[in-house]
């Protein structure tokens, strides 16, 4: 999933990538070596609720800020930088 990301939205540090199963939009938060799957919602501001926190082996948050590394290839969303 993370090989797919699609974007970075630097306002909640958020990523998005398509579902492996289903192709609908997944938000995550990434790690060093984890990410944490959740969804997004309005309550006055905008809040990451996380549902699950995955083990990513090799992950590494990059620079500049959305950049993920993953076993040395570089991972740079729309939205990163």
């Amino acid at each position: 999933m993370v090989l797919a990301t699609l974007a970075y939205a630097a306002s909640s540090k958020l990523h998005t990538a398509p579902c492996p199963h289903c192709d609908s939009v997944i938000e995550y938060r990434a790690f060093a070596g984890a990410i944490e799957v959740g969804y997004t919602y309005w309550a006055g501001s905008l809040h990451f609720e996380s549902v699950a926190r995955l083990p990513v082996k090799g992950l590494r948050r990059g620079r500049p800020e959305g950049v993920l590394d993953l076993g040395g290839q570089s991972i740079t969303p729309a939205g990163a930088g």
